[in-house]
């Protein structure tokens, strides 16, 4: 009985220290800016947003923003930006599954 309460606490606590390793990659993704009425997301220096606030890259594409055309080199940059959100999105999944099997 004590064996398998150890083993699903062992378990759970790699599961929790997966999770801390992807959540601090994640915080470390590229920020880009956005306005409040703005469809566009900017770098940090661009004239063409004012009163901006900073949000994740793949975020931003998640929540429809497009890349600035004076900010970034839309093709290539959204094709880069929607491979990150799909990296991001399997390694949840993968998340997800590793809690699954610790419980």
């Amino acid at each position: 009985m004590t064996k398998t309460i150890t083993q699903k606490l062992v378990s759970l606590v790699i599961a929790l220290v997966c999770m801390l390793n992807m959540s601090l990659q994640a915080s470390n993704g590229d920020k880009v800016y956005v306005t409040e009425n703005g469809k566009k997301f900017h770098k940090r220096n661009c004239s063409a947003a004012t009163g901006k606030t900073g949000i994740d890259k793949a975020q931003a594409l998640k929540d429809g923003y497009t890349p600035c055309s004076k900010c970034f080199d839309t093709k290539d940059e959204v094709k880069d930006t929607k491979k990150e959100v799909k990296k991001d999105d399997k390694k949840k999944t993968e998340k997800k599954e590793i809690i699954k099997k610790a419980a």
